[in-house]
């Protein structure tokens, strides 16, 4: 719909402003395509103020004769002003064109009272109507006397073509459009109330969203902060921590060594016992700080061109007395020959010692936890067409598996065992130990190495850790 105003729609008393606030135009102009196609009487639907929304006509000889000549046109452009700012009151009524024609103007209403009006014409009577009008004083003479310049003949034979329509037939047709134009009216009025209340819902929706969208940065807001000052309270305390932990562990290994004199075997059993809880206690604390260093992305990593079969290897060594302890079996396989790798030997070690613990720790006695490294690539982008020109091969990489069938991780919990602090079952920390931290550090390590990691796991089954590092960083 065009031309409307929405100031002018009352949307609660469902009042109209005025006919050009809601018309549909282009229906409007085709309702007076029809008229005048039927009766071949030009129409003009105006509105309360005087602006022009339909204009459908045909310009009648005379009128085109007459607009030749200067007064001629001045004269039509002052009737055709003038006729648009009539006002028919609520009766229609006829008014008289200076060539000796007549226009039919007739009210439009809606709920009671006008909105627009309509221009039938110009149009002559009958002989009998016409020559009563005459006698009223609008002969032809008239017109010359508006427009001298013109020939008295040819004015005549011009005014013979114009459409001869009785005067209670053209009231018919006045009338008839005028109800058509009222329903016209009636469906846009409805139609732009509809739309209008359709938006006033989407703007009170759209602010019941803006304010709630405030409200969450606000909360946002306030988690980061409460965030970063957790992350600077573990960082604090950590550090105060490993100090003094760092000092006790020391006088207890020199207890246990009996650097400070002879010791009987229970209290000798009580300071080894105090260092293995020390140390413990102290790498609960690195890992605080490494979680703490990742989410602040202050992870720095020394690399170096390693060879992975060693690293595993190295690490598989030292993992062999828990798995024997446990009862549980380590199976390392190696594809030949594998390439080396650029990464951080310390950080990789931790990532590996981490999977292959938590491997054994949850596997079931008797349980055989498998080791597999392999070559592999990093696809990032599509491989055929375009992609592949433009942006090459994929990345060559090492792809580490961690296979274990021991207790799995619920389906629920697979996607936040990567998140710190979490523990993918109830009692998982009295049964198998640990802060739920081992994890969130693995994935922080992996992705600060450009790598990923993913998990697969089916309870009491199988659960697979597999981690793809790229041989070397794309920005190296």
């Amino acid at each position: 719909m065009r031309g409307r105003s929405e100031s002018r729609t009352d949307l609660v008393l469902a009042e109209l402003g005025s006919l050009e606030d809601a018309i549909d135009r282009d229906a409007l102009a085709a309702v007076c395509r029809s008229f005048f196609a039927l009766f071949g009487l030009s129409v003009r639907i105006v509105g309360e103020s005087g602006q022009l929304l339909a204009d459908v006509h045909e310009e009648a000889a005379i009128c085109t004769y007459a607009r030749t000549f200067p007064k001629g046109r001045a004269a039509c452009d002052a009737l055709t002003t003038e006729l648009k700012h009539i006002d028919p009151g609520r009766e229609s009524l006829v008014h008289p064109c200076f060539t000796g024609a007549v226009y039919r103007i007739e009210p439009v209403a809606y709920q009671g009272r006008a909105i627009g009006r309509l221009i039938l014409g110009p149009y002559r009577r009958p002989d009998d109507e016409r020559a009563r009008a005459e006698r009223e004083g609008a002969p032809i003479a008239r017109l010359l006397e508006r427009v001298p310049e013109l020939d008295r003949a040819e004015a005549k034979a011009r005014l013979r073509q114009m459409p001869v329509v009785r005067e209670d037939t053209a009231a018919r047709i006045s009338a008839h459009l005028a109800v058509m134009v009222q329903h016209l009216a009636f469906a846009s009025h409805r139609a732009l109330l509809a739309s209008e209340m359709h938006i006033a819902s989407v703007r009170e929706s759209h602010r019941e969203l803006v304010a709630q969208k405030e409200d969450l940065e606000a909360a946002y807001a306030r988690l980061q902060e409460a965030d970063q000052l957790k992350s600077n309270f573990l960082s604090t305390v950590s550090h105060e921590l490993r100090t003094p932990l760092t000092s006790i562990i020391g006088y207890a290994e020199m207890l246990r060594t009996e650097m400070l004199g002879p010791l009987d075997g229970e209290l000798r059993e009580c300071a080894q016992t105090i260092q293995q809880r020390g140390e413990h206690l102290l790498q609960l604390i690195s890992r605080l700080l490494d979680v703490g260093r990742l989410e602040r992305g202050h992870v720095l990593l020394e690399r170096t061109w390693l060879d992975p079969a060693a690293a595993v290897q190295t690490v598989v060594e030292d993992i062999e007395p828990l798995a024997a302890k446990r009862d549980v079996s380590l199976a390392l396989e190696l594809d030949q020959p594998l390439p080396t790798l650029h990464a951080d030997p310390i950080r990789l070690r931790q990532i590996l010692l981490n999977l292959i613990e938590n491997a054994v720790k949850f596997s079931h006695d008797g349980g055989t936890v498998t080791i597999r490294v392999e070559a592999a690539t990093i696809e990032k982008l599509p491989r055929e067409g375009l992609a592949a020109a433009l942006f090459g091969p994929p990345t060559q990489a090492l792809r580490f598996r961690v296979i274990d069938n021991g207790v799995g991780i619920p389906a629920s919990a697979i996607t936040k065992v990567f998140e710190p602090f979490f523990q993918a079952e109830s009692g998982s920390t009295r049964r198998y130990g640990g802060a739920g931290l081992g994890l969130a550090i693995v994935s922080g390590l992996v992705e600060a190495h450009g790598g990923h990691i993913t998990v697969q796991s089916a309870p009491d089954v199988k659960t697979e850790f597999c981690v793809t590092l790229p041989l070397e960083r794309p920005d190296e």
